[in-house]
């Protein structure tokens, strides 16, 4: 891949991301989490990304 195409993509992410964070709401306290999937969701990154996502942005709540 040549550096425009990285710079590119990076933007691209960062717009999505950006666009993620604008539409999460925060969970009430008490609401469960449920993560449903095959051998890459039973790894656990995507719950810990969540998790991270929500514990930088809504700190108080425990879920």
């Amino acid at each position: 891949m040549t550096k425009n195409t990285c710079d590119k993509m990076r933007a691209l992410t960062a717009a999505i991301l950006a666009a993620f964070s604008a539409l999460a709401t925060p969970f009430n306290d008490g609401d469960r989490v449920v993560f449903f999937g095959d051998s890459i969701t039973h790894g656990g990154f995507y719950g810990e990304y969540v998790n991270l996502f929500y514990a930088t942005r809504y700190p108080e709540p425990i879920v």
